[in-house]
């Protein structure tokens, strides 16, 4: 008789229980119902720690509105973040409760000196391209009128500080605004203007809007700058693997024109592809930026250089909300 090498059959062992210490005892657990388990366990220890004090009100009657909310704020609200966009994703991801502060609550954010400076020369860029689209020959010296307008729309409403020469900063965003419509405007053959995109990554319901997008599907942005950018940052790439997703026909390239507020005014142009890798990283943040909107995991980023009462409005918000002091 041959020798057999399957081992004898036996019957499997039951798998052991998991623990309750153990991850995979709740791993089938909605967040819900593990608020709720945590919140029975914090009253019973309370309880326990009352026992023996017969002049202790009831854990129900003891509880302050504020615990009430701190409750009511950590449950799970599918509404939020219904329609993410780059910039609120970017928010989040810097700093959760500034997100909080502006899009949950829609606090006040009024917009400081140099943003309005950049809007409105970004405002009178749109109009020239605009009329290029429609075959029109523009004059630079005929858009003083529009750049006076596009600056009082702007500035209504907006909150300079102390240090904010408001005439200079106008002067200084006329000084940009020429050189780029002098210098780069009319080297560029747009296809599209202010473009609305829409579409879901990830499963993530996502817009945005294009600033513009030439004949050959290259996205060009125009910024303004008090210094030279060394490369493409980290937000502005999420934001073009973005646009590569939802603009149709889009071939990935982009290049950003920054126009740099020195004494004599600066071009810097950063040419940039979209890779494999950066449209990945949307497809992953996207959806956990989505779930941390409606776990409401917010709290402030005090170690970013933008935590500060200089580029932030929510610092006194944010200091009786968690704390701390924002300088």
């Amino acid at each position: 008789m041959a020798l057999s090498l399957v081992p004898p059959s036996s019957s499997p062992a039951d798998p052991v229980p998991p623990r309750y210490s153990q991850y995979r005892y709740w791993d089938e657990i909605n967040s819900t119902a593990l608020r709720v388990v945590n919140a029975t366990v914090a009253r019973v220890l309370a309880d326990r720690d009352r026992q023996g004090d017969l002049f202790a009100p009831p854990v129900l009657e003891a509880a302050t509105p504020a615990a009430v909310n701190a409750i009511a704020a950590t449950t799970k609200n599918e509404t939020l973040g219904g329609m993410l966009s780059p910039s609120q994703a970017n928010l989040f991801l810097n700093c959760s409760a500034k997100w909080w502060f502006k899009h949950g609550l829609s606090l006040p954010d009024p917009k400081g000196g140099r943003q309005v400076r950049g809007l409105a020369a970004h405002k009178v860029v749109e109009h020239w391209y605009k009329l290029q689209l429609q075959g029109e020959v523009v004059e630079v010296d005929s858009l003083e009128e529009v750049y006076e307008a596009a600056w009082e729309f702007q500035s209504a409403g907006a909150q300079f500080s102390n240090d904010d020469d408001i005439e200079d900063l106008k002067r200084s965003g006329a000084r940009l605004l020429r050189k780029y419509l002098d210098e780069v405007a009319p080297s560029i053959k747009p296809a599209k203007v202010e473009q609305h995109v829409t579409g879901s990554i990830a499963g993530v319901p996502v817009q945005g809007f294009i600033d513009l997008v030439d004949v050959d599907g290259r996205i060009i942005d125009c910024k303004f700058a008090e210094k030279s950018p060394s490369g493409i940052t980290p937000d502005y790439a999420f934001q073009l693997a973005t646009y590569r997703q939802l603009q149709p026909g889009a071939n990935g390239k982009a290049r950003l024109d920054t126009l740099v507020n020195n004494k004599t005014p600066k071009l810097v142009t950063i040419e940039y592809e979209v890779s494999v890798a950066d449209q990945l990283l949307t497809q992953n943040l996207y959806p956990r930026v989505r779930e941390g909107i409606r776990e409401g995991l917010y709290f402030p980023n005090r170690g970013s250089n933008m935590c500060s009462r200089k580029y932030c409005n929510f610092c006194d918000a944010c200091e009786k909300e968690f704390g701390g002091k924002v300088e």
